[in-house]
């Protein structure tokens, strides 16, 4: 979109990347500046060689990309005149409370996505298929597809393959395939505690918006109601939408 547009960046769930948020960016970007980003270790993006993926290193990533951008733009006292939105789903929504709880007046608007910060290591940290090498694209799309319920939805199951998963030889499709992400990636520093206090330091500073996806395997529609009404009680700006 316009540079000039107010900015909306986009963060991806864990194994996933920017492209998770197509169906989103499109339309955003006529009326907004979008920035969907693929997180070190997945998509595009360069992997740690010391396998650095802390919250702490990932926050900074993405703090990096907000002061090059120059994204607040600042006065000449040195306010802010610019806030922008912040959008995370999964360990991405983990990502961006800790992003807004370290950087407090930077954010307006902060979108979670099925995200809960009680959420288990083994969903929030990392895929438990991620280190996998899969005979061909058929085994690697069907653990896609009971991951994410889409063993009947062959066109969305296709578009998925091609954004999360890569042959390991391009020349040789016997080589098979694997995911499209550092194998050694893992989000350290996160623990429940710590994701309800920076999600309570999140939301006495911005707005919050809680998505819920229906049928979700992550967020049931009670647990999103529910983190929505505590974060109500502590007289935060907060509202939830199912989608």
């Amino acid at each position: 979109g316009n540079e000039q547009a107010p900015p909306i960046v986009l963060i991806h769930d864990i194994g996933d990347c920017n492209h998770l948020w197509d169906d989103v960016a499109h339309p955003l970007s006529e009326r907004y500046r979008v920035l969907s980003i693929d997180l070190r270790g997945h998509g595009e993006s360069s992997r740690s060689p010391r396998r650095e993926y802390g919250v702490e290193q990932l926050v900074g990533d993405v703090h990096e990309l907000v002061v090059r951008l120059s994204l607040n733009g600042r006065e000449w006292g040195g306010a802010f005149t610019r806030p922008w939105v912040l959008c995370g789903k999964g360990m991405g929504g983990a990502v961006a409370v800790a992003y807004v709880s370290q950087h407090p007046g930077r954010v307006a608007g902060l979108v979670l996505w099925d995200y809960d910060p009680e959420m288990p290591k083994d969903r929030l940290c990392f895929n438990v298929y991620q280190a996998g090498h899969f005979a061909g694209q058929e085994q690697i799309a069907y653990v896609l597809g009971k991951q994410h319920g889409l063993l009947k939805d062959a066109k969305y199951l296709a578009i998925m393959f091609v954004n999360r998963a890569e042959y390991v030889d391009v020349n040789d499709v016997k080589a098979g395939c694997r995911f499209k992400m550092d194998p050694y990636f893992f989000l350290a520093d996160v623990n429940p505690g710590l994701a309800w206090t920076q999600l309570r330091n999140a939301a006495s500073t911005c707005r919050i918006r809680l998505i819920h996806t229906q049928n979700s395997k992550d967020v049931s529609y009670e647990r999103a109601v529910d983190l929505s009404r505590i974060l109500s009680q502590s007289g935060e700006q907060t509202s939830h939408a199912s989608a």
